[in-house]
């Protein structure tokens, strides 16, 4: 297993590679050119598997990986930034993880429902502005009650 850019895929430390079967190479931070991607997926041989994270693999680079390779996996949800064309075309399997940062998401829709039903960052620049009639006359900006409201 090959993780091109470790770092990004495990951010916070909390990947326990010990518990995989086989050998893991962890490439620091994200391949300046597809050469460098290059050469991560095929040091030490060839990997039968390549994690990545948010870095475009394009059909020219897929074209360019050892026949060992045979699952590219995106350390996220989407795979806008796979050429799914050229994976299929060389038999790679491409997935992804689509229940990545599922709290995370769901915690700023909330956050993001709460802020502009309030006109919080509306009121926050007259706030830094000195201008606190918002408080003191009828409401300056728009206030939308969430309650009852469904998303």
């Amino acid at each position: 297993v090959c993780f091109a850019n470790a770092t990004r895929i495990d951010f916070d430390g909390k990947i326990e590679y010990v518990k995989f079967d086989c050998e893991v190479a962890k490439c620091a931070g994200d391949p300046a050119s597809e050469d460098e991607f290059l050469e991560r997926v095929c040091a030490g041989g060839g990997c039968e598997v390549v994690v990545t994270k948010e870095v475009p693999v394009t059909g020219e680079l897929i074209a360019r990986f050892p026949a060992s390779v045979k699952l590219l996996v995106e350390g996220g949800t989407g795979f806008n930034n796979i050429d799914l064309a050229a994976a299929t075309a060389r038999g790679i399997t491409v997935c992804n993880c689509p229940n990545y940062s599922t709290a995370a998401v769901a915690q700023l829709v909330v956050t993001f429902a709460l802020n502009f039903s309030a006109s919080l960052h509306s009121q926050m620049r007259m706030l830094q502005a000195g201008d606190r009639s918002n408080f003191t006359q009828q409401l300056q900006v728009p206030h939308f009650e969430l309650g009852g409201k469904i998303l």
